[in-house]
């Protein structure tokens, strides 16, 4: 878990978005206000989305079911669109490596701080944490994406058994990247 997180944050640190990474994203997100939500997200977070794209991708092609069984388009849209709830401003690299320690340490205090967004600073950063899934659906139901909506409001909550094979590729490829 530790050199996990490590990882993120070297990620987090270098994250750059490439002409190739543009091009992906123009192949996926054609509706500019799709493309608009992606590029208000940190340029570490735009990366982690793209890299979590590939994942899912990677996931899909290698499991005995998921070239038919799995929504493709789907599957990467949401990858990309999944932490839109986390723009610019609401949470930097040093912020989230707070608050992901605040949880690791104090799971139930961390959580009850973020029910409060206007109790400060980091009540307000810990409710982006927290909330943030719920936040991008939100967006993405506005601009006339259900499904992708459906996908990104769930993608930090616990395995149920109705959860869609793009959900769950989703999350396996979250937590590798």
């Amino acid at each position: 878990m530790i050199s996990h997180r490590a990882s993120q944050f070297f990620h987090a640190l270098t994250a750059h978005v490439s002409a190739e990474d543009r091009a992906f994203l123009e192949t996926w997100l054609p509706e500019e206000t799709a493309r608009a939500f992606f590029d208000a997200m940190t340029v570490a977070d735009q990366c982690h989305a793209l890299r979590t794209a590939r994942t899912a991708e990677q996931l899909r092609l290698a499991s005995p079911d998921g070239a038919t069984m799995v929504d493709r388009r789907l599957l990467i849209r949401a990858s990309l669109l999944h932490d839109i709830g986390r723009q610019k401003g609401d949470m930097g690299t040093c912020g989230k490596v707070l608050a992901v320690l605040l949880t690791a340490a104090f799971p139930r205090w961390s959580k009850k701080r973020g029910e409060n967004a206007a109790g400060g600073w980091l009540s307000a950063l810990l409710h982006v944490y927290y909330h943030h899934p719920e936040k991008g659906a939100n967006m993405l139901r506005r601009i006339g994406l259900p499904d992708e909506a459906a996908l990104t409001v769930r993608h930090h909550a616990p395995a149920a058994g109705d959860d869609p094979p793009e959900l769950l590729l989703l999350r396996q490829a979250d937590q590798m990247n």
